[in-house]
């Protein structure tokens, strides 16, 4: 299992597996951070230490992808971007589609993008591909780092065992609970413009 590997890697090479297994995790639950916590707990790793491994490592991989959002002309309106925009069909469609759902959840995804399954990677991304204000998306992602780290490092010093043998069902639950959250925004969101511009209709 993933999550034994995780505690025999740290408890092989350390603060160098945390390090590298927080950057390359995209699964939502933080195996290493987790096993790292059940080490704390067991006089095996020191908290400090982790805390500041595991931060540099989750809030350095956003500033990181944030900034080559910016440099990366794939999907802002430049060079490659003008390329995909201007051919109908899928690219552009799911480009648009991604760019919507990025606008209409921003300061949500930009708090919470290092727990969603897999696309969570990719918001630092978008976020600097849009250009958006540098202060502004690293306070929200030194913010959701922080919490993301201290948060899953408490409960693997509290309870990392039975968490680690149930990471794959935690992720699915988070990913399900992240989609009912969005999919309930965007319906409300919705409902609220139709009937405002139903409202606009009545008085006309």
């Amino acid at each position: 299992m993933f999550s034994e590997n995780a505690q025999d890697w740290l408890v092989n090479y350390g603060y160098l597996a945390l390090f590298i297994g927080t950057v390359l995790d995209h699964t939502g639950i933080p195996v290493f951070i987790l096993a790292a916590g059940l080490l704390v707990s067991m006089g095996h790793l020191q908290f400090t230490l982790v805390v500041t491994t595991a931060y540099v490592a989750a809030f350095g991989t956003n500033v990181l992808l944030y900034i080559f959002g910016i440099i990366c002309p794939v999907l802002n309106n430049r060079s490659i971007g003008n390329i995909f925009r201007k051919r109908k069909g899928l690219i552009n469609n799911t480009i648009d589609h991604i760019f919507t759902v990025y606008d209409d959840n921003r300061l949500l995804l930009l708090l919470s993008c290092n727990i969603i399954p897999g696309a969570g990677k990719y918001v630092p991304f978008i976020a600097g591909n849009k250009r958006e204000k540098a202060y502004l998306v690293g306070g929200l992602l030194a913010v959701n780092s922080l919490v993301y780290v201290f948060g899953f490092l408490v409960l693997g010093i509290v309870c990392g065992q039975m968490l680690l043998a149930k990471a794959k069902i935690l992720a699915v639950m988070i990913l399900i609970a992240i989609l009912v959250v969005f999919s309930s925004k965007s319906y409300l969101l919705k409902r609220k413009l139709f009937s405002n511009a139903k409202g606009k209709t009545d008085n006309r």
